[in-house]
């Protein structure tokens, strides 16, 4: 299989993965769970700003998330990288 093929399979695998984490949260908002992973997701593809709010939204609800504070100290890193 080329790396193109390869790629194309990840990158549907990835949207579907996606996928599973929202409509995971639009039946429970407060999956901390899968709004970490859905924001390591969006970091991994570059989608910085969403990531964070993910992370800033599971602030909301447990502010002493220490996974969630270090992925933000984390991006915001990158992003002054850019």
């Amino acid at each position: 299989m080329s790396r193109r093929g390869v790629s194309q399979i990840s990158e549907n695998n990835l949207s579907k993965q996606l996928e599973v984490y929202r409509r995971t949260l639009g039946l429970n908002p407060r999956d901390i769970a899968a709004r970490y992973e859905l924001s390591l997701e969006l970091e991994r593809l570059g989608s910085y700003e969403e990531a964070l709010a993910e992370l800033r939204t599971i602030l909301k609800f447990d502010s002493n998330n220490l996974p969630a504070r270090e992925a933000i100290l984390r991006i915001n890193k990158k992003k002054e990288l850019l």
